[in-house]
């Protein structure tokens, strides 16, 4: 399987570990602030986490780091 296509799939994982986790962290009743506020919060650490799957990924099949096979 390519890297890439883990990658997507990974970050799919990471989407719905987040969106999941939203829905228990987050409390029911908030105000439009507060609300605003969290889904800021919830919008920086999937896009975040999104860069450390990918790389993550990356760096585990050899495309990125010390090992990087030489054209």
């Amino acid at each position: 399987m390519k890297w890439w296509i883990k990658a997507l799939i990974a970050s799919g994982l990471w989407i719905g570990l987040c969106v999941g986790g939203a829905y228990v962290i987050f409390p029911a009743n908030t105000t439009p602030a507060e609300d605003a506020r969290l889904s800021e919060l919830l919008g920086e650490v999937c896009g975040g986490g999104l860069v450390g799957v990918w790389l993550l990924v990356a760096w585990m099949s050899g495309k990125i780091g010390k090992n990087k096979p030489k054209a």
